[in-house]
């Protein structure tokens, strides 16, 4: 949700989103959205974006434009 929010604050501000959001889509109060953005990054996830670029890096080749291993190899 918050997601979507960055992508449209700029067009409409934050409260007002969440308004909308409110009414007709899911509960979300602007101070939600602040303390989301606010919140130090799990240390789960900034460790499974590290895997992730590990594996993007072996699994794809630039040069050939194509994966270079299967799922069995990976």
């Amino acid at each position: 949700m918050a997601a979507f929010i960055d992508t449209v604050k700029d067009k409409f501000g934050i409260e007002p989103v969440c308004t909308v959001l409110s009414r007709f889509v899911w509960k979300i109060a602007p101070s939600t959205y602040y303390a989301v953005n606010s919140r130090p990054k799990a240390e789960r996830a900034t460790r499974e974006e590290l895997i992730e670029e590990v594996i993007l890096e072996r699994w794809y080749d630039p040069a050939a434009g194509r994966e270079v291993y299967g799922s069995r190899k990976m």
